[in-house]
């Protein structure tokens, strides 16, 4: 029998075997679905053409396979969740009109591998090596929320520059999903801590929370508990855990403490990361933690070049210059 991720893969690689033609071509994604009680890996497969697409609760058909050992009856059953009408309370054509939906943008964070369609297919921003798209917050009738990802089609309708659209979505996201800047031991007792050595960014919801870390002032908040700079570790697409640059972490184990913790904790649908960022506070630049030591490094370099020009030209000037006593020669002659 399969594991959880072990399923999850089969099914992604071999849902369309059971679909239509029209599904063919459509896009397959595995993307978290946060409830108010409980949150689950989902199975969404859009056919082209269409704004939204069902969900299949990938937790729960793993239950229905490990009851009945049969994939095949749990394969089929997928398939026709697949096939069902999008729910009613999404409504498309609000879906194609950007002022009814500027006020629900919001931002995510994903990993660029496996998402290569959907950077193909819609608007997005790098953040350092880590995809940024845009969606539509849809409040469900159940509990938690739906959401809309913001497409090239729907671009055209909207007639809005990607940089207008992440304005929007940034200055939005902190209203819909509250930021949260807090210590681990605060995350994990409730007991704040004064001179904290790891923090936790996420949301108030807890859900696709890496991207607070992008709202505006919130990199400069966690620099003031830092005091200064400081390395982001990616935990997952819900959270970034930040710790201080003060000499007593290396870049290197900081990347193979994430590594293992995407390899043997983080559900695959949840990976955001393998990379190490950092936050320069002074220079107000996010970037991976390797790109900061090469620019670091090439300051050096740039310094100890100009240092090196600058005493060239003292000795030359040293070698041409006429000495005290010449001078002093000339200055007689002068006289005289």
């Amino acid at each position: 029998m399969m594991n959880y991720n072990e399923f999850m893969e089969y099914v992604a690689g071999h849902i369309k075997d059971l679909l239509p033609a029209e599904y063919q071509s459509a896009e397959i994604r595995l993307e978290t679905v946060q409830k108010t009680s409980e949150q689950y890996t989902g199975l969404m497969v859009r056919p082209e053409g269409r704004d939204s697409a069902p969900v299949a609760n990938m937790k729960m058909f793993y239950e229905e396979y490990q009851a009945t050992d049969s994939i095949d009856r749990v394969m089929a059953d997928i398939a026709s969740v697949l096939q069902m009408e999008p729910p009613s309370e999404i409504d498309v054509n609000v879906l194609k009109n950007y002022d009814q939906v500027k006020d629900k943008l919001f931002v995510r964070l994903s990993p660029v591998e496996g998402n290569e369609t959907i950077m193909a297919d819609s608007p997005h921003t790098m953040q350092a090596d880590m995809l940024m798209t845009y969606h539509i917050y849809i409040p469900s009738k159940d509990d938690g929320f739906l959401s809309a990802r913001v497409t090239n089609q729907m671009m055209e309708d909207y007639s809005v520059t990607t940089e207008q659209l992440h304005q929007d979505a940034i200055a939005n996201t902190p209203r819909i999903f509250e930021p949260k800047v807090q210590s681990m031991m605060e995350a994990l007792t409730g007991i704040p801590e004064e001179d904290p050595q790891m923090m936790v960014v996420t949301n108030s919801q807890g859900s696709l929370g890496a991207s607070a870390l992008f709202c505006e002032g919130i990199m400069d908040k966690a620099a003031e508990h830092m005091k200064g700079n400081y390395f982001v570790l990616p935990s997952s697409i819900h959270e970034m855990l930040v710790v201080p640059d003060n000499g007593n972490f290396n870049r290197a184990d900081l990347e193979s403490m994430v590594k293992q913790a995407n390899q043997t904790v983080v559900e695959p649908a949840d990976k955001l990361s393998d990379a190490v960022y950092h936050y320069d506070h002074q220079d107000r630049v996010f970037e991976r933690a390797d790109t900061y030591e090469k620019r670091v490094q090439a300051k050096a370099a740039e310094k100890g070049s100009l240092l090196g020009k600058l005493q060239d030209k003292k000795e030359q000037v040293e070698r041409t210059a006429p000495g005290i006593g010449q001078n002093r020669q000339r200055q007689t002659g002068l006289a005289m």
